[in-house]
């Protein structure tokens, strides 16, 4: 069981003071990394001026984020972002959930980013800058107990596909395969490299 409590003192931005030596903390840990990758739960730690400052210091490598709507702006340019349906439809404004093969090309435009687009089973839509669509679909059918920390995995799939050189659609295979052993367990759970195989090859 869990239980998140929070009040409006604990979603608040944080203060201009705090920034710098935020900045100067990350500096030393992206300084040794081979990517980014930003996850926002909107609780206040993203603001503009240190997402600006951060961005500055980490676009020659690949950037992933994966963030909340409000904070979307944030981040037009970066490499890669990975919204589910959901919040990709609210970044663009609309009242209704949207379809993903809609979806996905109006975010790649107007953020100016590759998107993989999640949508659970439905699977993951890839949408380049120029707003060219791939759908990969979600072929592995498992029970799902917990879907805490789906997107977080798929999100980190992704980026360490690209990295060790898959293509979008190969990093889309890995990631909806590790999101089904993610689904599968209670908590939010890490899949390890060997269940995300036998996954695949289920």
């Amino acid at each position: 069981l869990r239980v998140d409590y929070e009040d409006e003192c604990s979603v608040q931005p944080i203060g201009d003071l705090l920034v710098e030596p935020l900045l100067e903390m990350l500096r030393k840990i992206c300084a040794s990394a081979d990517a980014t990758l930003v996850s926002d739960y909107n609780k206040g730690f993203l603001t503009k001026q240190l997402c600006n400052r951060l961005l500055d210091e980490v676009m020659q490598k690949p950037v992933l984020a994966d963030v909340k709507p409000d904070q979307a702006g944030y981040f037009v340019g970066v490499h890669m972002m990975t919204p589910n349906l959901t919040e990709g439809s609210h970044m663009l404004g609309l009242t209704e959930v949207g379809s993903p093969e809609v979806v996905a090309p109006m975010l790649a435009k107007r953020l100016n980013t590759e998107v993989f687009l999640t949508a659970g089973s439905r699977g993951i839509s890839i949408a380049d800058k120029s707003g060219v669509v791939d759908i990969v679909e979600q072929p592995h059918r498992v029970k799902v107990s917990d879907e805490s920390g789906c997107g977080d995995t798929a999100a980190a799939t992704i980026l360490l596909a690209k990295l060790c050189g898959a293509t979008s659609i190969e990093a889309a295979e890995l990631a909806n395969a590790a999101a089904a052993v993610t689904v599968s367990m209670v908590g939010a759970y890490a899949p390890t490299p060997e269940e995300v195989l036998r996954m695949l090859g289920s």
